[in-house]
């Protein structure tokens, strides 16, 4: 990293932005003596609770109060949700940092790509063939423009291209096969992948990304892990206690902008490669889920959502479930599954939960209706609601 690009970062910010300067004043940071990337470690880890502490305009870089940005709101999974301000340099760089991420995971300008998203969508797309489906239309929405555009690679959140597969497969007429699948926002287990294979059958990529900060990390189906987007990023990894080696997502986002993100916690949990020496971010094996849906067990230890979906997402038969988390020793499961083996199902995600849990929780588990997530809304199959000491 650039130790001169990280100093006039944190100069700026705390010259310029008044959240950061009244909050390291508070912690009794000396800027004087960041010197180093391993300095950063001096300066308070903030989240979004934090940033929410303060009035919108003192979380601004002072220079950009009278330029124009662009607003994106954050989806609110955590709590409580706020707009994003991204200044057009900021946009300009997470559109480069997507394109060169998408290149790196087998698209080829020239090539047809279809995206589910929501608007706005950007200005020239059809000049580039990408063609935009908005995923608030609805699941058949989607499918017509899908079956219309035959794109080379599809790209879209997790659960919008789950409903769309599961609707090609009921669609007798429409045989069209990307050559590429790239997922978004949400995690992607194995049943996801069998499900995406049965209707595609092309190769899966993973991006995880987030609305403050844009791209961060991507998979490619040629390579195991995942890998940072942009050297305009600084991840750390801290870790988490009793929690079995996950590690909190730390982010810096070395270009500042209109709302400088410095020692940002994500919230989402990773887990790097442990049987290597000397592990980078680089060598991110899985991204884990959000924190504040990790199960808490007794003694403190933690469960996240992926190892749970790893647990029940091997019950054969098992067509939806959810998984609740109100008290440290109790957790409900609601499962969905064919009514011909529906209790068998049942116990068999019941015992699964118990072995990924450990015998001191109560799982109470019960049949439940499906419940179809609508286009464009996260997949949260695991929710918490014990308050996870930090």
């Amino acid at each position: 990293m650039n130790v001169r690009r990280l100093r006039q970062l944190l100069l700026d910010a705390g010259k310029h932005v008044p959240f950061y300067r009244d909050w390291w004043l508070a912690a009794g940071v000396d800027l004087g003596r960041l010197c180093s990337a391993q300095d950063l470690s001096l300066l308070p880890v903030i989240r979004k609770a934090d940033l929410l502490t303060c009035p919108a305009e003192r979380r601004l870089d002072q220079r950009f109060l009278s330029k124009r940005m662009r607003s994106e709101p954050t989806s609110g999974s955590t709590g409580v949700p706020f707009c994003m301000p991204i200044d057009r340099a900021s946009l300009r760089r997470r559109r480069w940092r997507f394109l060169r991420a998408l290149m790196a995971v087998g698209y080829l300008p020239g090539k047809r790509l279809m995206l589910i998203s929501d608007p706005p969508f950007p200005r020239g797309a059809a000049a580039l063939r990408w063609t935009y489906a908005d995923l608030r239309l609805g699941e058949e929405a989607v499918f017509h423009v899908y079956a219309h555009a035959r794109p080379d690679v599809l790209y879209g959140p997790l659960s919008s291209l789950l409903l769309l597969a599961k609707r090609v497969l009921r669609s007798s007429h429409t045989t069209w096969q990307p050559s590429l699948l790239v997922s978004t926002a949400e995690q992607v287990t194995d049943a996801h992948r069998a499900v995406l294979a049965a209707a595609f059958a092309a190769p899966l990529a993973d991006f995880y990304g987030m609305t403050e900060l844009g791209l961060v990390a991507y998979s490619n189906p040629r390579r195991s892990g995942f890998r940072i987007a942009s050297t305009d990023l600084h991840v750390e990894l801290l870790p988490v206690p009793h929690s079995g080696g996950l590690e909190r997502l730390v982010v810096t986002d070395l270009c500042g902008g209109a709302m400088p993100l410095i020692r940002f916690d994500t919230g989402d949990l990773v887990r790097r490669e442990a049987t290597r020496t000397g592990a980078s971010p680089a060598d991110i094996v899985e991204i884990s889920g959000r924190q504040v849906d990790c199960l808490k067990l007794p003694h403190g230890a933690w469960l996240s959502p992926f190892e749970v979906t790893l647990a029940l997402d091997r019950i054969e038969g098992l067509d939806q479930y959810r998984v609740v988390q109100r008290d440290e020793r109790c957790v409900d499961l609601y499962v969905t599954a064919e009514d011909e083996a529906s209790h068998a199902v049942l116990g068999k995600a019941r015992d699964a939960l118990v072995r990924a849990c450990g015998a001191e929780v109560s799982v109470n588990a019960q049949l439940s209706n499906e419940v179809p997530t609508p286009l464009g809304e996260k997949q949260r199959a695991v929710r918490s609601h014990v308050s996870l000491a930090r």
